[in-house]
């Protein structure tokens, strides 16, 4: 009888982290497919499409700040600059060294006149030096 069992414990044994290596495949894949659609989005100018798959995307992964800073790239074309600045801001306390999210944030409080965008600035300048765009802003 428990020779039986033996048999058993041993399928389980394998099929269980296979089903585990599968699935994480699978999430892989579902995470890499929403990307290409989002970058698309952005690019043909499709803005609507692209936060709903960014809203989408975040309910899956809400500490990705890549996503945060895409959605406020997303936001600001659509001139909903406070939208923007917290998307931006969230990718920031997620990943603080984001130049796609500091670049953002840069760019709003600037254009809004704000003393905040100072230190924004300096930090896309220190982690960029001899890129003369950013200093063209």
């Amino acid at each position: 009888m428990a020779e039986e069992r033996k048999p058993r414990h041993h399928l389980f044994r394998v099929c269980i982290p296979l089903v585990v290596v599968f699935y994480v495949a699978w999430l892989y894949g579902q995470a890499a497919e929403s990307s290409d659609a989002i970058d698309s989005a952005l690019r043909s100018r499709e803005f609507v499409q692209a936060l709903k798959l960014i809203h989408r995307a975040l309910q899956q992964n809400s500490t990705d700040p890549r996503l945060w800073a895409l959605q406020g790239k997303a936001y600001a074309e659509e001139n909903r600059s406070q939208e923007a600045l917290e998307s931006f801001r969230t990718a920031l306390k997620i990943a603080p060294d984001s130049l796609t999210a500091l670049q953002g944030a840069a760019q709003i409080e600037f254009n809004a006149g704000s003393p905040r965008a100072i230190p924004l600035i300096a930090r896309v300048l220190e982690m960029r030096p001899g890129d003369v765009t950013s200093r063209s802003s």
